[in-house]
């Protein structure tokens, strides 16, 4: 699954990425998702990436600060079905 964030100034608004939900290994917990930030890609510093185990259930895409509610939040249109190795990857594009 990719995730294309279109960036309206040259200054990131986010650069933490956060992985929360019950199809994730730290369920709902903001306090577990540590565990869980996306990485940096060491060859494109516009890419982020997370792989994990998913079990069936539901999760979110928090982008912001650790731990602060303030940030957006996005989410697939429907809920995993079943336990998967996913990849995910956010890309930031530049206007």
């Amino acid at each position: 699954m990719s995730i294309n964030v279109a960036q309206t100034s040259t200054t990131p608004s986010y650069k933490n990425f956060w992985i929360i939900g019950d199809a994730t290994p730290a369920g709902w917990s903001m306090d577990s998702v540590i565990n869980q930030k996306f990485a940096v890609n060491p060859n494109n510093s516009a890419e982020y990436y997370y792989q994990g185990n998913f079990s069936a259930g539901e999760f979110k895409i928090f982008m912001g600060a650790f731990n602060d509610f303030s940030g957006s939040f996005y989410m697939p249109l429907t809920n995993t079905k079943h336990s998967v190795i996913l990849l995910l990857k956010v890309l930031i594009i530049h206007p």
